[in-house]
């Protein structure tokens, strides 16, 4: 289980900020090796006490008698034991010409993984949120653009190979984890690399991750569309030490039964209410919208995987348990915190999930459930219960600690050669860990290590340092910069320690006062 954590952890966290476009209408995912067999009722059981909200067995759908794609098509039991020859690709071929063993990505995989995906979602039937969650899917190689995508497209990119289309994204398109709208139809993208294939730990974790992505797709029309969250104030140590109190009160409460469980959760939205007083009011609205987008994802990918309340359980105690070494909290709290709101609230038996919109209060709903009217101080709260001492400790060391990280990045951005991005070249959408996010008032926020900016002039990847993103608020556009100290240029590639840019045609880099600038040619 600490395997599975570690790769939950790795996966979950990852953040895709930016403006989406219109969501557009989603033509559903039909396999070409299961029948769907949406449930005409929902389960018996439509809330969970001790268990799942609905458990699924372990048989899956029967194949269809008449693939809606002629030919033979592979199945799960089929593909279960498929050995892929993983040599080196070779970027400078042409894709069409390859054998299918010499593709950057497995196509017998990649149909065996979009099949069980279809197996999950066609099991829920539309119960648990009240629409089908069957998606248009891409697995992307960021290095070669190779796509495999589980439908076609309207723009003919794709081409069947079997039960899947492949083909190569469009350099307009970021070649990175996003969300993108190609012709008709909004899709989730993830990168290969980070699928998780080898063993049955991986099969979980595969699972988690791809309904993960698929919630988000429809998370607008589950609630309606979100203008974005800045929780940069959830990085002040009296913060982070209310959000891990809350964070521990929460899986007392999980872990409990009756009296014990309701006054844990008492205790968690006392905690919540104290932390989100006047001081801070302002941010409520932005906590809430966190755990609606990554709170609920990661709620819907427990449930709808089937995973054991008991296992589960795991993952949330080491959530708990390593939440305080995070350098940044802005970004990562409600990821857990929201994933627990939803199980509480199924543990309460009430229909909570129905009318949901952005921006409502986990906890308001939790606490309207409970029937508690009146919330109790935080002075009533046994704190050292959740751990108070020990957490106020650490973070009291921890403060002195980061104090000094962001003076050290404030003096290498102010005072070092640096690289700038200008307004109108970032689309604001990019790949980033939320566990790394830090607020320097002035210069924008800091981005660490493993910042991925695809946009049409090419591709920025850093694995050390610190990537500073700003946004005009006059005219919501975003720029970026990076160090520059040591930088070289080898035809379109340009480095620095830290990090390497790969520039597209059209798109050059130029010294002005003292400083690079990024800059379209012509």
């Amino acid at each position: 289980m600490k395997k599975l954590f570690t790769l939950s952890l790795t996966l979950t966290l990852l953040l895709f900020v930016g403006c989406r476009a219109d969501t557009q209408p989603i033509m559903e995912y039909q396999s070409t090796a299961l029948i769907e067999n949406v449930a005409e009722n929902p389960p018996e059981e439509a809330m969970f006490y001790e268990k799942p909200a609905y458990v699924y067995e372990e048989t899956q759908p029967e194949p269809d008698d008449e693939p809606l794609i002629e030919g033979d098509e592979p199945t799960i039991e089929e593909l279960a034991f498929v050995q892929c020859d993983r040599r080196c690709f070779n970027p400078d071929a042409h894709l069409d010409n390859l054998p299918p063993e010499d593709l950057p990505i497995c196509i017998n995989l990649a149909a065996q993984f979009f099949t069980e995906l279809c197996a999950l979602f066609t099991q829920d039937g539309g119960y648990l949120w009240g629409q089908s969650l069957h998606t248009p899917y891409i697995f992307l190689c960021p290095d070669t653009r190779y796509i495999v995508a589980n439908q076609p497209d309207s723009l003919g990119i794709l081409h069947q190979v079997g039960s899947v289309f492949v083909g190569k994204l469009p350099s307009d398109f970021p070649a990175a984890y996003s969300f993108p709208t190609i012709g008709d139809r909004q899709w989730a993208m993830v990168s290969w690399d980070f699928v998780p294939q080898e063993t049955t730990i991986d099969e979980i974790a595969r699972k988690r991750m791809m309904v993960h992505m698929s919630f988000h797709v429809q998370q607008d029309q589950l609630f309606g569309r979100d203008a974005g969250w800045d929780n940069a104030h959830m990085n002040r140590k009296e913060n982070r030490i209310s959000i891990q109190l809350e964070i521990n009160a929460l899986l007392r409460a999980m872990e409990s039964t009756g009296d014990e469980r309701v006054n844990a959760a008492h205790d968690a939205l006392a905690i919540r209410a104290a932390r989100r007083d006047t001081r801070f009011l302002a941010h409520t609205t932005s906590e809430d919208a966190l755990e609606f987008n990554e709170g609920l994802a990661n709620y819907t990918e427990v449930i709808i995987s089937g995973i054991s309340m008991e296992d589960n359980l795991v993952w949330l105690r080491n959530s708990a348990e390593t939440i305080r070494y995070q350098q940044s909290l802005a970004g990562a709290f409600g990821y857990t915190t929201g994933e627990m709101y939803g199980h509480l609230l199924d543990y309460t038996g009430i229909d909570w999930r129905t009318g949901l919109r952005r921006r409502m209060d986990l906890g308001e709903l939790l606490q309207n459930a409970l029937g508690i009217e009146t919330l109790r101080t935080i002075d009533e709260v046994d704190l050292t219960l959740y751990g108070y001492e020990e957490i106020v400790a650490f973070e009291t060391e921890r403060t002195e600690a980061h104090a000094q990280l962001l003076e050290d990045i404030r003096i290498a951005f102010t005072t070092e050669t640096t690289l700038h991005i200008p307004p109108g070249f970032l689309s604001g959408n990019l790949t980033l860990n939320p566990t790394r996010i830090h607020d320097l008032p002035g210069l924008g926020m800091a981005h660490g290590a493993n910042v991925v900016v695809s946009e049409p002039f090419g591709d920025l990847r850093t694995y050390d340092g610190f990537f500073m993103r700003n946004i005009d608020s006059a005219t919501g556009q975003f720029s970026g910069t990076v160090v520059a100290t040591g930088i070289q240029k080898d035809g379109n590639t340009v480095t620095a320690p830290g990090w390497v840019l790969h520039l597209n045609d059209g798109y050059g880099v130029r010294y002005e006062n003292g400083h690079y600038v990024l800059f379209r040619e012509g």
